[in-house]
């Protein structure tokens, strides 16, 4: 989950000021604009209240290696 979560910072990172951007430039009311970040956050704290808390995940890390199951298998 670590590098998932950093491959998706590093390739989302610059979209919500390019959308901001992309607004200011056609004339939209800075308001406006500046409500579309809040998107990304609604998105980001729905997608977090959907996680598993951190310890589980170890305790399940540490289960699927005893068990001798990859995320290969699984898929």
């Amino acid at each position: 989950m670590a590098g998932f979560f950093l491959y998706c910072g590093q390739i989302l990172t610059w979209l919500p000021p390019l959308i901001f951007t992309i607004m200011n430039e056609a004339d939209i009311n800075l308001s406006w604009a500046g409500m579309t970040l809040n998107v990304y956050m609604i998105v980001a704290i729905v997608l977090w209240w959907c996680m598993k808390p951190w310890d589980q995940c170890v305790a399940d890390a540490k289960m699927n290696k005893i068990l001798g199951i990859s995320s290969v298998d699984e898929a």
